[in-house]
């Protein structure tokens, strides 16, 4: 499932916040007051207290985005490989 989000803050392991109808998202590749699509990696159908995403698309992105080193390990959405796999 992929959802457009509006990042909060930072969390853990390099993650950031959003929320899907009240449930919290963590967030690969994010960076707080971004607006971007996210592709869920759980089910979306669960009903655990947290889902995990990444960033497939970066709708209004951060001042602070840069252009990653290493394209390979950045987000979906700059041609990264996924985390997850297919």
């Amino acid at each position: 499932m992929q959802a457009t989000v509006r990042i909060e803050r930072y969390a853990d392991q390099g993650r950031c916040v959003a929320h899907i109808d009240g449930r919290v998202v963590f967030v690969r590749f994010a960076l707080p007051g971004e607006l971007d699509t996210i592709e869920l990696d759980e089910p979306h159908e669960r009903d655990d207290r947290f889902w995990t995403g990444e960033v497939v698309d970066v709708v209004e992105p951060s001042e602070d985005r840069v252009e990653p080193l290493w394209p390979l390990a950045g987000p979906l959405s700059q041609g990264g490989e996924s985390a997850v796999p297919t």
